[in-house]
């Protein structure tokens, strides 16, 4: 799909799933928005990989969305922008997570109540990341750095 330009997925209140290597190598898509979809459970594997001409990924309103499959949006060189938001079943984050994006500098993780656990490999290789908003995340979750070493985090809980 190498001269794709546009995805919007929204209002498909029956799509369940979206199985691996979506939208793999679309080398010229500039955006990704999902929103809206209510019975959508999963995201596989190697979504959004090596899509060099993505800069922006929006996953919003998403109520029954459990897990984030590995190698989301892995070696997309020009990745400056990620927004999970909404999601209030999102219990997992998959390895390797937005691994290898260089200019990925902004990441907007909110309002994700049950998260509990980041894969290993999460923003390796994002050399530009300054900032990860985790406003209304679990208060706590754990991120796998290694096979052995697991970060836990703490998100600020309101007053």
């Amino acid at each position: 799909c190498g001269n794709l330009t546009t995805v919007e997925l929204g209002d498909l209140p029956q799509l369940e799933t979206i199985d691996e290597l979506f939208c793999y190598n679309a080398s010229s898509l500039p955006s990704m928005h999902l929103h809206d979809l209510p019975a959508l459970t999963e995201i596989g594997e190697y979504f959004c990989n090596e899509c060099v001409a993505l800069t922006e990924i929006r996953l919003l309103r998403l109520p029954a969305l459990k897990k984030l499959c590995a190698r989301f949006a892995r070696s997309c060189g020009n990745l400056t922008t990620v927004e999970l938001g909404d999601l209030p079943q999102l219990e997992t984050i998959g390895g390797v997570f937005c691994h290898n994006a260089p200019k990925l500098s902004s990441m907007h993780l909110r309002d994700l109540p049950v998260l509990t656990h980041i894969g290993s490999h999460f923003c390796v290789g994002c050399d530009a990341l300054t900032q990860i908003d985790l406003s209304r995340t679990s208060a706590r979750f754990s991120v796998a750095v290694s096979s052995v070493v697991v970060v836990e985090f703490f998100a600020p809980q309101p007053q």
